[in-house]
């Protein structure tokens, strides 16, 4: 145990009562939170959704070679150029194009996006990803290639009951189109452009200063400790079934961020071991971090860092930090809030909602294999991811020192399929900026960000993290989820790779996953 001021708190047959489920928190969403109430009910967020399918539409070269530019459109119609249609009930979740002008869209000149036979948008791409249509389509909900370095994005989620399609004039280059199909229209009203969602803005803008998920009471409990090379100790623990909604650690100095890890075990199965900087974001060096669910800060003193993922268990919690640096970390102040609630233990036991689980592993690259983000086995929901990126930059004959691993597209295979659901057009524009994150402008937004670059020493040449939270498009999966980065356009491009991928995995996918 490491020598440290406090003693960890058990908590334990409390006198104060366990909050109570209210009949819309504890419903079954029949497709997952729809709409708004993605964001407006993010303690839902842990409740798996079966009958939501997520899907992908892209500009990815058919021929599997790095044209990706050269997909084309669906075919013919709308607008001018068809990029996205469904049939039945779903919901489009995030359009992002860029273009070979470093993502100016003022070309394109129209989008028109079609939802149950209405025209809810047709006005120019640029003007829409510029804020000019006002609420809802305003930042952060949708970004420009300077607020998006190199690309531009639509995260307004807009569902539908029977059918849509999305359509731009001309000039299409780069894009995709992230969609959920839903088995059912149970719980699905069309989306109503008059709902400016001011709230929901108004938490967005609010990123990384305060938790987003709506109140209920909650017990803190931690302690601040030292830790010698390769020691681990406990911050806190709790039992009886509830919800982790906070975790907070200060004193992030440089040697802390390099070599703490975080562990987390709920009823009995670790299921977070991860490098404390990838799994708050700032995978490199002490960046700043405002998402929507995880921040850090690195101007106050020592860094500091926060997480709101939900966190549930039916059991207990126990929360650890385990130094695996050459060095002793001193003063790390941890901060848990726990939420007590008996619902969460009937909601794991039956499989409807899932464990907080965050897969991290580091590396060298494959030659000719994906960089494997996650390899779950059912039923389970993939609902972010954070990655750390070390390579050397090459001359290209569109740009010298290019960071050309980062070409790579993500692949990502749901219950078997041999096609992949999501099937990219190069890793930058997954993070939904583009052409190298705009040569490598950092920033950090409530779901996509790169906030850490760094060219030269101790980086073999070029150094960056990124992250991406998926919560409209979350990935749910009944049976198996296999998600790969390629690392260069063929997985030819040799690189040190570091990812943290987020998901609520069921108890029968966490045992599988561990045999």
């Amino acid at each position: 145990m490491a020598g440290a001021a406090g003693a960890v708190l058990v908590l334990a047959g409390m006198s104060c009562a366990p909050a109570q489920a209210d009949p819309v928190a504890a419903a079954i969403w029949p497709n997952g939170p729809v709409g708004w109430d993605t964001y407006r009910r993010l303690d839902e967020l842990p409740y798996l959704a079966p009958g939501s399918h997520t899907m992908q539409t892209s500009s990815v070269d058919k021929a599997g070679k790095n044209n990706d530019g050269a997909g084309g459109p669906l075919h013919a119609g709308g607008v001018g150029l068809v990029v996205a249609e469904d049939r039945g009930p779903g919901e489009i979740d995030s359009i992002w194009f860029t273009t070979r002008d470093y993502g100016a869209v003022r070309a394109m000149g129209n989008i028109r996006i079609e939802l149950d036979g209405a025209t809810v948008v047709d006005a120019p791409l640029q003007s829409l990803v510029d804020g000019k249509l006002g609420a809802p389509f305003v930042y952060p909900l949708v970004a420009n290639a300077e607020q998006s370095p190199g690309g531009v994005y639509v995260k307004v989620p807009m569902p539908y009951r029977h059918d849509m399609r999305v359509s731009v004039a001309k000039e299409l280059q780069y894009y995709h189109v992230d969609y959920r199909h839903f088995d059912t229209p149970d719980g699905v009203r069309t989306f109503d452009r008059a709902d400016r969602a001011g709230d929901v803005l108004a938490m967005l803008r609010a990123a990384g200063a305060r938790d987003p998920k709506p109140a209920a009471p909650g017990i803190a409990t931690g302690r601040t400790v030292d830790l010698q090379p390769g020691e681990s100790t406990t911050v806190a623990t709790y039992l009886g079934p509830g919800s982790i909604r906070s975790l907070v650690l200060r004193g992030l100095d440089a040697a802390a961020r390099a070599g703490l890890r975080l562990r987390v075990g709920f009823d009995g199965r670790t299921l977070v071991d991860s490098p404390v900087g990838e799994f708050f974001g700032a995978g490199v060096a002490a960046r700043d971090v405002r998402a929507l669910l995880f921040a850090a800060d690195a101007r106050s003193a020592g860094g500091s860092a926060v997480s709101w993922w939900p966190m549930p268990f039916a059991a207990g919690v126990h929360v650890d930090l385990v130094n695996t640096a050459a060095a002793p970390v001193r003063g790390i102040a941890a901060q848990v809030t726990i939420a007590p609630d008996v619902r969460w233990a009937a909601a794991l036991a039956t499989g409807r909602a899932g464990y907080f689980t965050a897969r991290s592993h580091s590396g060298p690259t494959n030659p000719h294999r994906d960089w494997p983000i996650a390899h779950e086995f059912g039923p389970g929901k993939f609902v972010g991811l954070s990655q750390t990126f070390r390579g050397k930059r090459i001359d290209t004959g569109y740009m010298p020192k290019a960071p050309f691993f980062l070409e790579g597209n993500e692949h990502v295979h749901v219950d078997g399929s041999p096609a992949p659901q999501l099937n990219g057009t190069g890793t930058e524009d997954f993070y939904e900026a583009g052409w190298y994150f705009r040569k490598g402008t950092a920033y950090s937004a409530p779901l996509t960000g790169m906030p850490g670059v760094h060219a030269g020493p101790p980086c073999p040449d070029y150094c960056l993290s990124a992250y991406r939270l998926m919560l409209a498009e979350s990935v749910n999966y009944r049976l198996a989820l296999r998600f790969g980065m390629e690392h260069g356009p063929a997985n030819d491009q040799p690189a040190e790779y570091s990812s943290t991928a987020f998901l609520y995995t069921s108890p029968l996918a966490v045992a599988a996953h561990l045999r």
